[in-house]
């Protein structure tokens, strides 16, 4: 017999002890034949036996071939779609995101309450069938004053029989349900319930109706009817024209009282009641109170009627001047208010379109009121002539305000340029033959365009060097002193004579710095001015 051998002879039962393996095996797993790609569950060939050791896939036996071409004429001839492996399924895929919802209610006692005994309480059941765990909420009424919404957290929810716990099978409509020592009524459920569970077997019973809350039902009103009165009645007008507002603008003028002034108005009239208002519209630093209205809310007569009785009053205005009606407002006509002429300049669009659908009357175009606004120019102080104490710019502000404002500068060019300086070379032209000698040094800022002077002695020449003018503008000479015309850029020509506080200076030299400078911005610059830098 061989020792290695895997399956004893025919004559030997299958047993233990009469199998013949190989003793020196150690491994005896089996392939994994599925695998999970996903979420879906695909088939995986086996590449090894039990144990190890490599299948050979290529081997196939003529019965199988035989029964392949069987397969191929089966599938050529008869129905394709039966012969499909539907493949398998897991649970916890088939059953996702599908719920069971059912709906319940149950009752509490309600003590020392005279209008109801017991409370009918709803709640909404969910049954998740991947789990088998259910939860519970209850509708939120408005101002129930109980607490409502989530009553029962996702669970597995015992029966009270032992261990066991609330399966689908247990679940139908017209039921019962023990709910932690609570009775739970079953009376609805929705299609897709209705369908799983008798796709399973189930026989589902018939909707109830719910009970009625006597609560409830003592607080619901019926709905109110409303009946639109006819013309006659007073109320008709309110409820067909409120929330109407004609908007019309208009201006008082009083120029012939002393301090008499031009004013404007808003004029409001309510078609619900046929009331006018008056509001004033206020002008920055008019010097007036912050009081909108100048007119409250009324009928308003067309004539100011002496007071006599109030409780005739009303009377007494009917039957002589009467009250302003919708028609009395035209844009461009006056109206006397309290003894007041109020021309109406203008009104808005909205008042326009009423006016001509619902009052047959075309307002005009606005009135032109510039001729009452027109006020003489205030006179101008001329600013002083500056008396060269400290910069023009500062003397300016203090003779135009109280508190002087800071002089602007230019806080863009100060970040363009930085810190960056031009330098130019000068000589003095003086009246003796030792300022001929003197060396000095010219430096613009192109943050602020200022102009420092600095000289340069040689040694033991007996004068001394450093600074010789701070930064600061300088003016040209014979120029407006009130509007000096300053010194700029293109003015440092090489030959070019500049006259400083009374010195006068010829440029002599410019260093490599302003010469590449000068070639960068050769566009922005006078093109004697960048000629005459680059041929030095």
């Amino acid at each position: 017999m061989n020792r290695h051998q895997d399956f004893p002879p025919v004559g030997l039962p299958f047993l233990p002890g009469n199998s013949l393996v190989d003793p020196t095996k150690q491994r005896f797993h089996l392939s994994q034949s599925l695998v999970y790609d996903k979420g879906y569950a695909l088939k995986n060939q086996p590449q090894y036996k039990i144990g190890g050791g490599k299948i050979e896939l290529s081997k196939i036996d003529p019965a199988e071939v035989q029964c392949l071409d069987k397969e191929f004429a089966a599938l050529q001839f008869s129905d394709v779609t039966r012969c499909e492996d539907p493949g398998f399924i897991p649970a916890h895929v088939a059953l996702d995101k599908k719920v069971l919802h059912f709906k319940g209610y149950f009752s509490e006692e309600i003590i020392d309450s005279p209008v109801e005994s017991e409370r009918v309480r709803f709640l909404d059941i969910f049954y998740y069938l991947v789990d088998d765990s259910v939860a519970m909420s209850e509708p939120q009424q408005e101002n129930s004053g109980i607490v409502q919404g989530k009553f029962l957290t996702r669970q597995r929810l015992p029966l009270g029989q032992g261990d066991r716990l609330l399966s689908w099978k247990h679940l139908n409509t017209a039921m019962d349900l023990m709910v932690y020592s609570k009775k739970v009524r079953l009376y609805w459920c929705d299609a897709f319930t209705r369908e799983w569970l008798t796709s399973e077997g189930i026989e589902v019973n018939a909707n109830e109706s719910s009970p009625g809350d006597r609560y409830i039902s003592s607080r619901e009103q019926p709905d109110r009817s409303y009946v639109s009165p006819s013309e006659v009645d007073s109320l008709h007008k309110f409820l067909t024209l409120d929330r109407v507002v004609l908007r019309f603008f208009a201006i008082w003028d009083e120029r012939d009282q002393l301090f008499g002034e031009v004013r404007k108005f808003i004029v409001h009239f309510y078609m619900a009641d046929d009331t006018l208002e008056i509001r004033e519209v206020h002008q920055a630093n008019n010097g007036r109170d912050p009081f909108p209205i100048l007119v409250s809310r009324q009928r308003m007569p067309r004539h100011l009627v002496a007071k006599t009785y109030p409780s005739v009053e009303k009377d007494i205005v009917s039957e002589s001047v009467g009250f302003f009606e919708a028609t009395d407002l035209r844009v461009g006509e006056s109206i006397f208010v309290n003894n007041r002429n109020m021309l109406l300049y203008d009104c808005d669009g909205a008042t326009r379109q009423f006016s001509q659908t619902k009052l047959g009357i075309v307002q005009p175009e606005a009135v032109s009121i510039d001729q009452y606004f027109k006020h003489p120019d205030p006179p101008v102080a001329a600013v002083p002539d500056w008396n060269g104490f400290g910069s023009l710019e500062d003397s300016e502000e203090n003779c135009k305000r109280i508190v002087p404002d800071r002089p602007r500068k230019n806080y863009l060019k100060m970040l363009l340029a930085g810190n960056e300086k031009l330098r130019f070379k000068a000589k003095m032209v003086g009246r003796n033959e030792m300022d001929d000698m003197r060396v000095f040094v010219f430096e613009i800022r192109l943050a602020d365009d200022l102009i420092s002077i600095f000289e340069t002695t040689p040694r033991n020449s007996g004068m001394r060097s450093g600074r010789f003018l701070e930064p600061s503008r300088i003016a040209k000479p014979n120029s407006d002193p009130n509007y000096p015309e300053y010194y700029a850029i293109p003015d440092f020509c090489i030959g070019a004579e500049l006259t400083v506080f009374a010195n006068r200076f010829v440029i002599t030299e410019a260093d490599l710095h302003v010469k590449n400078w000068v070639t960068e911005n050769a566009a922005s610059l006078p093109s004697s001015f960048v000629e005459n830098i680059q041929a030095s």
